[in-house]
C-alpha cells in the first residue's frame, strides 16, 4: 500500500469543493487506496490556513477544526524530521524517493481519477 503526504492545499481544496481531483483523492484514502500521512507541522500549517477569514465562505472555524480532527484520528501521524531553515518540512518515514516515485504517484493518481469518473488536466511531474 502506498503511504503519501498531501500537500495542505489540497487538503484544503478537498474540504472546499466535493468535485475535482482533491476530492476524489481524500475519497480513495477514506475507502483505502492509500495511508495517509500527517505530521505535527503538516497539522499547525493546516489549521493557521484554515483559519484564514478567506475560508469562512466554504466553512466555519469549528467544521475546519472537526475536519483536522478527523484527519487526525483516521491518518498515520508520523514524526517531524529537522530541515535546514527555510525548507519544506519532511515527514519521518519518507526519508528518500526514487527517481520514479513523482511518475509512479502521478500514474497511480491518474488511474484514481479515471475510476472516480474525473478528467483533469496532466500533472507537470
Amino acid at each position: 500500500m502506498f503511504r503519501v503526504v498531501v500537500d495542505p492545499g489540497v487538503l484544503i481544496a478537498a474540504l472546499i469543493s466535493s468535485k475535482g481531483a482533491p476530492r476524489a483523492l481524500l475519497q480513495a484514502w477514506m475507502h483505502g487506496a492509500f495511508e495517509l500521512l500527517v505530521s505535527p507541522k503538516l497539522r499547525a500549517e493546516l489549521l493557521r490556513v484554515l483559519a484564514r477569514h478567506k475560508f469562512r465562505r466554504y466553512f466555519t472555524e469549528r467544521e475546519a477544526q472537526t475536519y483536522v480532527a478527523f484527519l487526525e484520528r483516521f491518518a498515520t501521524l508520523c514524526p517531524d524530521v529537522e530541515t535546514r531553515p527555510g525548507a519544506a518540512p519532511i515527514l519521518g518515514t519518507t526519508t528518500s524517493w526514487p527517481l520514479g516515485a513523482c511518475t509512479l504517484l502521478t500514474s497511480w493518481f491518474r488511474a484514481i481519477q479515471t475510476s472516480a469518473g474525473f478528467r483533469t488536466p496532466n500533472h507537470p511531474c
